[in-house]
């Protein structure tokens, strides 16, 4: 994921845009980018901090840190400056959904499995 000329984290998943046949193969940008996955236990901080901010400040539209510290996922969506507008906090038997891909839904649960 290439987020400017000087970044490219490397989150532990992400959900794109699918390239076209024959398009020239790159590495994904903020605009292609419908979902970000962080899977965070000695790393949430960092990844609630410093990732988090870069890619509110890239545009990234909806991030997901996985907290494996208390099997809750952290959702941020509506990115503007460093920070995101909107975050909610799923756990148990709630549903996460990708807000750009309606449709798209996996329980909480089975990410603690």
């Amino acid at each position: 994921m290439v987020l400017n000329n000087i970044s490219e984290p490397q989150p532990d998943f992400a959900v794109v845009r699918r390239y076209e046949p024959g398009a020239p193969l790159a590495h994904p940008v903020p605009q292609d980018t419908f979902l970000l996955v962080e899977v965070s236990d000695s790393s949430l901080a960092f990844d609630r901090g410093f990732k988090l901010e870069i890619y509110a400040k890239a545009g990234i539209r909806e991030v997901w840190i996985v907290d494996l510290t208390t099997n809750g996922v952290l959702v941020h969506r509506r990115p503007s400056g460093g920070s995101y507008q909107s975050v909610i906090r799923v756990e148990g038997a709630g549903i996460l959904s990708v807000e750009a891909l309606p449709g798209v839904t996996i329980r909480v649960a089975d990410l603690f499995l």
